[in-house]
């Protein structure tokens, strides 16, 4: 009966400390992709883009 209760104790202390292992290494691998970015987003303004017609002049 003792070694039951040693083997299911031992187990559960490995799952645990297995658990909290793989959430670190997952908020270590991932943490940036889970925290959203203050970076300013990027559009295209197109009216500052230069269309060529081939009037231009620019040959």
């Amino acid at each position: 009966m003792m070694s039951d209760s040693l083997f299911s104790d031992a187990g559960w202390f490995f799952f645990a400390i297995w658990s909290i292992a793989v959430g670190i290494v997952n908020i270590t691998a991932f943490g940036r992709d889970l925290v959203p970015s203050k970076a300013p987003s990027t559009s295209r303004n197109t009216s500052t883009t230069r269309i060529h017609d081939g009037n231009s002049g620019d040959r």
